[in-house]
């Protein structure tokens, strides 16, 4: 990190071991650490299919008019 000149480290928060390292070397240096947040999940939860067939179609109309 020292030969690249890295001043900061930004990691995302993924809950697993993959960048421990990183986080390591960032903390023996010194070096101010930028944790990303895992955007939060959905909360919707459906218990029949009529109410997913309506979610899938607002979904889709939301996504369409998104993209125009």
């Amino acid at each position: 990190m020292r030969d690249h000149g890295i001043t900061h480290v930004l990691a995302k928060n993924a809950g697993g071991s993959a960048a421990r390292a990183k986080l390591d070397a960032a903390r023996a240096l010194r070096l101010p650490v930028i944790m990303a947040a895992r955007p939060a999940l959905p909360g919707a939860a459906l218990d029949s299919v009529d109410a997913v067939m309506g979610w899938l179609g607002h979904s889709a109309l939301h996504w369409t008019v998104s993209m125009r």
